[in-house]
């Protein structure tokens, strides 16, 4: 074994492969910052890693029989005497290595960098509405509630910006094709999909797309049956988030690991409330409080359902108030960290100028869900109607 390590320092083969191994791991490093920035597919790292990988064997094998001398590569003497030749070697060698050890360590200080612009990058992002093809009138709420289910799971996390629905539809009745669309809402990523209905069945198809791109950055189908569509946003939600590579925080983990309600009856009634409660027309509001609380005879712990009914409640105006206060009262007892419910209870004391009462609802609303549209509009409505001190002084 001696003679053998001797004669593999004689022949230079530990330095050679050191050397080698340096230079394809800078190699690799340097590829993994530059092939995104041309749009290379995935697969090209990972068959440059295997040709990496599959050199090491062909080139120790080339470092046994050859060496560098100076007169050039020559084939290395079985036995050989002469230190000058064993000398040059080492000594080009070891200047490889130290040549690509600091490119190596160029690399990483550029990988690092860039990993750490990627963590800190706002993505500025709008959801879709969801295309309806062959769907029954009555099952046209399953697009409509995907849709607002992503926004909402999405908005949750708070290195992301999620544009308002309102936005993004008034952005889209003006006809404006999807790259004019980004640039007057500013949005970097789109979200889209499809729903297609089979029968009892249907498919829902979801993509993330760069602006700007042709190509879906990430895009998943999913079969489903009519009485179960949902829990497809809570797994589009996270798959999202983990192509985008945005760092979560230990809460937001736990948000996106958890439904409102396991009971998918319950679930379905919610969804055909909220849509209905948009409307703010009393017809629909009546229905939409119906809709709440047979979803809360199903599942009596679903806390959600008592915030959005208290959103219907309090949009009668003054004869909804206390009710919409017996909701949220409900709702926060359930789960103490319900947004909705600090927001609407927010709502309701800036309605009553109980202004400290309303300023620090709207708060807690917003550190548990920072970019929701709703609250961020309740939040703008606080400063709209706050008295300012002194008014009539600064005034004349």
């Amino acid at each position: 074994m001696k003679k053998f390590i001797k004669e593999l320092k004689r022949r230079s083969v530990i330095k050679s492969a050191m050397a080698y191994l340096v230079v394809a791991w800078v190699l690799i490093q340097v590829s993994e910052i530059l092939l995104p920035m041309v749009d290379a597919p995935e697969w090209v790292l990972k068959i440059l890693t295997l040709i990496m990988a599959i050199g090491l064997p062909i080139w120790i094998i080339i470092s046994w029989i050859y060496d560098i001398t100076p007169e050039g590569i020559e084939k290395t003497p079985k036995v050989s005497d002469n230190r000058s030749v064993a000398e040059t070697t080492n000594k080009r060698l070891n200047a490889f290595i130290i040549v690509s050890l600091s490119i190596a360590v160029i690399a990483m200080g550029l990988k690092l960098f860039n990993s750490s612009s990627d963590v800190d990058q706002r993505y500025v992002i709008a959801v879709l509405p969801f295309d309806q093809m062959n769907v029954d009138d009555d099952s046209d709420w399953i697009s409509k509630g995907l849709a607002t289910d992503i926004h909402t799971y999405m908005s949750k996390i708070e290195n992301l910006t999620i544009i308002s629905e309102s936005s993004v539809k008034e952005a889209l009745a003006s006809k404006k094709s999807l790259p004019e669309i980004a640039k007057l809402l500013n949005v970097n990523y789109f979200i889209g999909g499809s729903v297609s209905q089979f029968k009892n069945d249907i498919k829902i198809s979801v993509h993330l797309t760069k602006t700007g791109d042709d190509i879906d950055e990430w895009a998943e189908n999913y079969n489903r049956n009519l009485d179960n569509p949902f829990q497809v946003q809570q797994d589009v939600s996270q798959k999202i988030v983990a192509q985008l590579k945005v760092a979560l925080t230990p809460e937001e983990l736990k948000t996106l690991q958890k439904f409102p309600t396991e009971n998918m009856e319950a679930y379905e009634l919610f969804v055909k409330g909220r849509i209905l409660n948009k409307t703010r027309n009393k017809e629909d509001l009546d229905s939409s409080i119906e809709l709440f609380e047979q979803a809360l005879v199903l599942d009596p712990d679903f806390a959600d359902a008592y915030a959005e009914m208290a959103i219907s409640y309090f949009r009668y105006g003054f004869e909804g108030i206390t009710k919409a206060k017996d909701c949220i009262e409900k709702a926060l007892k359930i789960n103490p960290n319900t947004a909705m419910a600090y927001a609407v209870m927010a709502r309701i004391a800036n309605f009553e100028h109980n202004w400290g009462e309303s300023k620090e609802n709207i708060e807690k609303a917003i550190a548990l869900n920072p970019n929701d549209a709703w609250i961020q509009s309740q939040y703008a409505d606080y400063f709209k109607n706050i008295p300012i001190p002194d008014q009539k002084k600064r005034l004349y």
